[in-house]
């Protein structure tokens, strides 16, 4: 067939039609599920900078992204793309001879000599030589060289790196490795874990359609449904969304069902064996994959790496040091090793951390809880985590009333996987350290609504034969504060009376006033006014400890409030406040929440205001969730009264409902009588049924956080990502601010510019620059890419 013409002005010549790019990428044999805007992303950093590492942890797919990529890429680069895999390679001098045969570079002096290198008898050629060989050859031909695993050959692939790109201003690198290369002006692509279901939901996501779509070539006919998909994404959670793991997994579906896999799957190591009989043989188990990855360890990184596997969550690098040095690893080295497992990807950084802690995916925790067993080290390690913990617990119970308590609250939080295992820890090995972390926790479960948590673990050491007497009165007196939350005031009667009799017969004077205070409350609650106040008046007599004495106050002021005599009420709780002296809120917060509600039912609606502002400052820092609850319903009660505003105050009421309904503490009836009648119905009455119920509905999807601020009175609406988030639907929203989240969630709603803007109250502009930023982010070119990205994660609430 002719040449097409090309037709100047002064002849008429015929061009030969450029061929397609070349490229020896392999082939692949199933089709690629997933990190659909990951290929996009990473090839608009290819567009941008000449070097681009995929870098992550063993198994996680960065050879498969890495020639998807590659793939797409093939119109950038007219010279062609060479894949190089380097998994074979062992001598490191080899590396520049393996790049010039894929480059089809020839040496100057003689015919191509790259297999005797390969069968390990050396290079005839120095690699210096190999490095000038293929500047001079390769010029400045517009071409991308992939080379695939790196990690063991990491100073070798640096130097041909940076010499190569330093000669060749037309190549580009693609490189995977488990740590980044360290050359000058590389750009690092952490590839993570395919995307989970959200906790709570089976909603499709990257993970799923791995699992279905690798599932089906073993069971043609196997599909994620209704009835599946629960157990489904049970597998993929517990396999961290690891590539690798979940597609050994799906093979098993052809012998097994996916609720046997489910249950066998915590013994990932055994049954995730016998990948492709072609796939490299560290391919063909999860195991095997992971062993790869530690035999590039150096033993101090090993002996960190392994003693990291006692947190089963989230760590600090002080706690790190603390517990994991020690045997020839020095504290002060942790940090610098701790950084290189992180270089490697057998450590990630938290991303909603405001401080840096880190984690280990838990599939590759209990790879190193293996290597932990079998270096001897388990028990002595195991012992100093538990130790560090009930330090830890015992400092923080010093702060139970105390100004610093809310940051103790959050430590102890941030560490509440970490005291769970410490507590396993000792019930199997130490009764009396497992009753004294147990008494340690119990304010801790109460104030964060851990009810039925702090239950289980008081109810258990009640069995313990190690408990004294004493400490089995603390134990009822927690059990009883947890049944009063729980709203089972018979239960919390009984284990309080029983609590009372074992203090007062170990002379414990200042805990039997504590008991009477509670039982006072209960009886109270249960509709019994006579011994409420029986018990409040017998302490208010007897007490001599100045804090017991003013929460005894603070009572008998909530049990006349009730009762409606205001006048005793407000009585009181002036005494309390007067009394508790400048650590008195942190005390007692249900004294000024009291005082807040005497001012409201008497019409003093801006005191009312002045004490509930103050109360929820102190609350937005210790999300004390019963005392916020009754803070909500007072702020419903202000933005129905004060401000006419029937709307927020639904909207306050159904949040706290919501709140105490997630935690199962219902209201006590004399507090539910009241509210209702002061605050739903009267607000209820002005608005249309639908009306009503949609207010009450916003109120119940919003986070903790959005419900103190809507009180606060700073924001009228729920914000789209606290909306997501009291869902369960967003967690890791990298790389995007909290501004670029919210605009890119209600761009997938479908939302305007125009409407983005109403929405956020900011100008159209802004909207449109922070979507700029987002595109940029994601290396997505449209609005409809955004959206794709959101959705693919399953972060559309409703």
């Amino acid at each position: 067939m002719p040449w097409p013409f090309h037709l100047s002005h002064t002849c008429l010549r015929r061009v030969k039609p450029q061929a397609p790019p070349t490229h020896n990428l392999p082939v692949q044999l199933t089709s690629f599920v997933g990190r659909e805007l990951e290929i996009v992303a990473v090839r608009e950093r290819l567009r941008r900078a000449r070097l681009v590492t995929i870098a992550g942890a063993p198994g996680m797919g960065k050879s498969r992204l890495a020639i998807e990529v590659a793939s797409c890429a093939l119109p950038d680069h007219p010279g062609g793309i060479r894949f190089i895999d380097l998994a074979a390679l062992g001598d490191p001098g080899v590396v520049p001879d393996e790049v010039a045969r894929a480059l089809d570079v020839r040496p100057p002096s003689g015919p191509w000599r790259g297999h005797v290198a390969r069968e390990g008898r050396g290079s005839e050629q120095p690699g210096a030589d190999w490095r000038a060989a293929i500047a001079d050859q390769v010029g400045g031909r517009r071409l991308l060289l992939v080379l695939d695993n790196c990690e063991h050959l990491p100073d070798a692939c640096a130097s041909l790196v940076e010499s190569l790109l330093a000669a060749c201003p037309g190549v580009r690198v693609l490189a995977t490795s488990h740590q980044p290369l360290g050359v000058s002006a590389e750009h690092v692509w952490r590839i993570e874990p395919l995307a989970l279901p959200p906790a709570g939901t089976t909603r499709q996501a990257e993970a799923v359609r791995l699992l279905e779509a690798r599932a089906r070539l073993v069971q043609p006919q196997f599909a994620v449904t209704p009835a599946n998909a629960e157990a489904v994404a049970g597998i993929c959670r517990r396999l961290d969304g690891i590539p690798l793991a979940i597609e050994l997994a799906a093979a098993r579906l052809e012998m097994m069902s996916v609720d046997d896999l489910l249950e066998r799957v915590e013994d990932r190591f055994r049954l995730l064996t016998g990948g492709s009989r072609t796939a490299m043989p560290r391919h063909r188990t999860l195991r095997a994959a992971l062993d790869w990855g530690h035999h590039l360890l150096n033993d101090l990184e090993r002996k960190l790496f392994r003693r990291l596997s006692v947190f089963p969550g989230a760590f600090d690098a002080e706690t790190a040091a603390r517990i994991a040095a020690g045997a020839g690893l020095p504290a002060a080295d942790v940090p610098l090793h701790l950084q290189r497992l992180l270089d490697r990807s057998l450590v990630v950084l938290e991303a909603q951390a405001s401080q840096g802690r880190y984690r280990l995916l838990e599939t590759i925790r209990q790879y190193a809880a293996e290597r932990l067993e079998e270096s001897g080290e388990a028990e002595e390690t195991g012992w100093r985590h538990a130790g560090a913990f009930l330090e830890l617990a015992e400092r923080a119970s010093a702060f139970q009333r105390r100004p610093g308590l809310d940051s103790w609250l959050e430590r102890l939080e941030a560490a509440h996987d970490d005291l769970r295992q410490a507590l396993r820890w000792y019930r199997r090995r130490d009764q009396a350290l497992w009753i004294r972390l147990v008494l340690e926790l119990a304010w801790f479960w109460q104030a964060r609504g851990h009810l039925a948590e702090g239950h289980d673990w008081l109810s258990g050491v009640l069995e313990a034969a190690a408990l004294n007497d004493h400490d089995r009165a603390r134990v009822l007196f927690w059990l009883c504060r947890l049944a009063l939350w729980q709203g089972d005031y018979e239960v919390a009667v009984d284990l309080g009376e029983r609590s009372l009799k074992g203090f007062r017969q170990a002379g414990d004077d200042v805990s039997a006033g504590w008991a009477l205070d509670l039982l006072g409350t209960i009886h109270g609650y249960a509709g019994d006014p006579v011994r409420a106040r029986s018990c409040l008046e017998e302490l208010l007599a007897t007490a001599t400890d100045e804090e017991l004495r003013v929460t005894a106050a603070a009572s008998m002021g909530e049990h006349l409030l009730l009762l409606g005599d205001l006048a005793g009420a407000r009585s009181h709780l002036e005494r309390a406040a007067a009394s508790g002296g400048p650590e008195g809120r942190w005390r007692i917060p249900w004294g000024g929440l009291f005082l807040a509600a005497a001012d409201i039912l008497e019409d003093d609606l801006a005191g009312g205001r002045r004490r509930l502002d103050a109360l929820l400052e102190m609350l937005d820092r210790t999300r004390d969730i019963f005392a916020l609850s009754g803070a909500l319903y007072l702020a419903g009660a202000l933005a129905l009264l004060s401000e006419d505003r029937p709307e927020r105050a639904l909207r306050l009421c159904g949040a706290a409902d919501a709140w105490r309904e997630k935690l199962r503490t219902p209201l006590a009836p004399a507090w539910g009588d009241l509210l209702r009648t002061l605050i739903v119905e009267p607000a209820t009455a002005r608005l249309t049924p639908a009306a009503a119920m949609a207010a009450w509905s916003e109120g119940a999807r919003m986070s903790f956080r959005a419900a103190v601020l809507l009180a606060r009175g700073d924001r009228a609406t729920v914000s789209p990502v606290d909306e997501a988030r009291a869902a369960g639907l967003v967690e890791d929203a990298a790389p995007l601010s909290r501004r670029e989240l919210e605009v890119a969630l209600l761009t997938a709603r479908g939302l305007t510019n125009r409407q983005v803007a109403e929405r956020l109250q900011i100008a159209e502009r802004t909207v449109e620059g922070h979507l700029e930023r987002i595109r940029a982010k994601l290396g997505v070119g449209s609005r409809a890419q955004v959206a794709v990205w959101v959705v693919e994660r399953g972060w559309l609430a409703g």
